[in-house]
């Protein structure tokens, strides 16, 4: 009878250790989830979302050049430099979906912080060059 007894402590104990593995398991598991979660609600939000950098009044007016063969990765980057947005790929994406897809002409341009995407993207298309330095495309040659 002695001998049952640390066969069936040793198989308690390796019941309880591989119950405590799988709890911890599905605890990261349940982390990583909602951390997954709570970026792409963040991403989606900053796609959607149609916030400027700085509050109206506390902005700054920013010279942009795009050059011929830019790409929309190319301005995004620009942009991301003089801190007119916050995320290039989020740039990128809000390009694709807006009615400026495809659009971006070479030129130097005058951007604010206080103008949110949708705003940058009209100006840069060339669809809105009220205040804007006098380009070759805004000239009609």
């Amino acid at each position: 009878m002695t001998e049952k007894k640390p066969n069936t402590v040793i198989r308690t104990g390796a019941y309880m250790l591989r119950t405590v593995i799988r709890v911890l398991l599905y605890v990261v598991a349940v982390l990583v989830i909602i951390r997954g979660a709570s970026r792409a609600y963040g991403f989606g939000y900053a796609v959607f979302s149609e916030e400027a950098m700085a509050a109206e009044g506390t902005g700054h007016e920013v010279y942009v050049t795009i050059e011929n063969g830019d790409t929309v990765k190319d301005v995004a980057k620009t942009l991301k430099k003089q801190k007119l947005i916050k995320d290039e790929t989020v740039f990128e994406l809000q390009e694709k979906m807006s009615r400026y897809k495809d659009s971006l002409q070479p030129g130097t341009y005058i951007l604010s912080t206080e103008q949110n995407v949708e705003e940058m993207l009209a100006i840069l298309s060339g669809n809105n060059t009220e205040g804007q330095p006098a380009n070759d495309k805004t000239q009609g040659n």
